[in-house]
């Protein structure tokens, strides 16, 4: 256990210090929706649709990238979000937890997660995007807001105004509703993809205690218990790593439990 959250947490640490340093020594750059390390350009999917839209024109150039990014999207799931996102580790770290039972209450979790609001969100940023001609998420994602300031703060010794964005984000995660989960546009456009992702967590319901543990150590909020929302899980590990009678496997979808 110890050594995964070791891994995820030095994933994204590495990220930043590549981001960082790959200008320097010419190894790594980037543009406001993509990331070069040396000849392999990756793109975010959700930038790639704003750019498009944005310049009403296909980025043929991304097309290549952003296919990598899908079908390891498709084929992991929300990988990224559970392991190399530089802002999912210490926005899901808020949680429920700090929050007293009347704050708990007024937050519009359900209202969030409904995929129909979901979808709205996601194509309000999209019609936003071609209505101004401008990526406008890539604006206020933490993702971005992240990485150019680790970039100006290693090559030019400040940081911009962009990063006052990061508390108001933490203040929706703690206030309104779990941002990863169920508010950012991008995790929202990974889970369209990961309908079919291939391993999934499964419950041996001879072993499960029907403690619900699983489902509150889920930062994805993903009910293996009731309807699973399985598009919306990180892969981070940690509902079979903290479940207490070693009721939960990694299998392929829809493949019975051998009991």
């Amino acid at each position: 256990m110890q050594l995964v959250r070791v891994v995820r947490l030095l994933l994204p640490i590495s990220v930043l210090v590549i981001i960082a340093l790959g200008p320097i020594f010419q190894l790594a750059y980037g543009s406001i929706c993509t990331i070069s390390i040396g000849s392999i350009t990756l793109t975010c999917p959700l930038g790639f649709m704003q750019t498009s839209l944005a310049s009403r024109n296909i980025i043929l150039g991304l097309l290549a990238p952003v296919a990598i990014t899908l079908a390891a999207t498709i084929l992991l799931g929300r990988v990224f979000c559970g392991w190399i996102c530089p802002a999912g580790d210490a926005m899901q770290r808020f949680g429920d937890a700090s929050l007293p039972p009347k704050l708990l209450s007024l937050r519009l979790t359900s209202f969030a997660q409904q995929n129909s609001t979901r979808i709205v969100l996601l194509g309000s940023v999209l019609a936003a995007s071609a209505i101004l001609r401008y990526p406008v998420f890539c604006v206020v994602c933490p993702i971005g807001i992240i990485c150019r300031n680790v970039i100006s703060l290693s090559q030019y010794g400040s940081v911009g105004l962009d990063l006052l964005l990061i508390p108001m984000v933490a203040a929706l995660e703690l206030g309104l509703a779990p941002w990863c989960a169920h508010i950012c546009p991008l995790g929202t456009t990974f889970s369209i993809f990961s309908r079919k992702s291939p391993i999934v967590p499964v419950i041996d319901k001879a072993k499960c205690a029907a403690c619900s543990i699983c489902t509150k150590v889920c930062n994805m909020k993903v009910s293996l218990l009731q309807s699973p929302n399985l598009e919306d899980c990180s892969k981070c590990l940690e509902c079979s790593l903290r479940c207490p009678t070693r009721a939960i496997r990694w299998r392929k979808r829809a493949e019975p439990y051998a009991s």
